[in-house]
């Protein structure tokens, strides 16, 4: 019978449809012999939840190949019970860096406490900080981005360790960090402003672990590149 406009919906369809699956344009039937069956109004619902369901399955193969490689890690059913949220934070760590938790996982080097001044002036910067920044901070001296995922047995422990700053005045010396380790190297800077700065320089001029050993200097806020180290 006719649609609501009129239109028989035996009436064909003069449409093709193709897709891009994975970044590449290629014809694939949808149905068996489905190239050699003409479309019409009537079918085209059809065509159109294939389409979808074409789309959906795409990385069919890939997926299962990652659930059959994690199932030999883990439990099949400890997977089944845990949520997605769950999952990801036990593989890949806390994704809030909140300033209580780098505290409660600090210890302190070459005379520093958490009382003294210079380390006073760490922790205010860092909760001046958005949640992004300090992850860039946690990069910075740890190489990743995420705490993590605080299980029974766990080893990370951050490391603040004093730095010399020699005859040099405090102020002019970047942080260091030895991420191998997690550990900071930290100068008894004169202000919290002073402080602040220089750890925004050192957090956005890090972007990987593999600068560790990078001779680059900067030469910020009037520091001479003799001064300024990564």
């Amino acid at each position: 019978g006719p649609d609501e406009d009129g239109t028989p919906l035996s009436e064909e369809v003069s449409l093709t449809f193709e897709m891009s699956l994975s970044g590449k344009q290629a014809s694939r039937e949808l149905k068996p012999n489905g190239r050699n069956i003409t479309v019409t109004w009537e079918t085209l619902p059809e065509n159109i939840d294939l389409c979808v369901a074409a789309k959906i399955s795409e990385s069919k193969r890939q997926v299962e190949a990652i659930r059959g490689g994690m199932y030999e890690i883990l439990p099949r059913g400890l997977l089944l019970v845990m949520s997605a949220a769950l999952l990801e934070t036990r593989v890949c760590g806390e994704p809030n860096v909140t300033v209580e938790k780098l505290m409660e996982l600090t210890q302190y080097d070459g005379g520093l406490s958490s009382s003294s001044p210079s380390v006073q002036y760490l922790w205010a910067a860092l909760r001046d900080m958005t949640p992004q920044e300090r992850s860039l901070f946690l990069r910075f001296i740890s190489g990743r981005r995420r705490l993590p995922h605080r299980g029974e047995g766990s080893e990370f422990r951050i490391i603040v360790q004093k730095h010399d700053s020699g005859s040099a005045s405090p102020d002019t010396r970047l942080p260091e960090a030895s991420a191998c380790f997690q550990k900071l190297r930290w100068t008894s800077y004169t202000s919290r402003e002073f402080a602040a700065r220089r750890l925004q320089t050192a957090i956005y001029h890090t972007s990987a672990i593999d600068l560790d050993a990078s001779a680059t200097s900067f030469v910020y806020a009037g520091l001479d590149e003799g001064d300024a180290t990564e």
